[in-house]
């Protein structure tokens, strides 16, 4: 049996792509392709949340309040993760 303490605390041993789209990345592509894009930067974010669900960054149709209840969530995001 897994010790959740210890399998936490090695988990915040390894090591995090804290990684963004830069400049380049973003200039000149779909909405199509930016929802994509920075999809993946929440996801590697959400795995580390000490609140689930975790809301997703959706595409250019999500309702307003979707995307209000996306905004909010990250602006208050609470991670388990231990950065000692």
């Amino acid at each position: 049996m897994i010790d959740p303490v210890k399998r936490k605390r090695y988990d915040s041993s390894l090591p995090f792509n804290d990684a963004i789209p830069n400049d380049a990345d973003v200039i000149d592509i779909s909405e199509e392709a930016f929802y994509e894009l920075f999809d993946s930067v929440f996801r590697r974010n959400a795995l580390f949340a000490k609140k689930k669900p975790v809301p997703n960054i959706g595409d250019k149709s999500m309702p307003i309040d979707q995307v209000y209840k996306f905004y909010k969530y990250w602006d208050n995001f609470e991670s388990w993760r231990d950065f000692s």
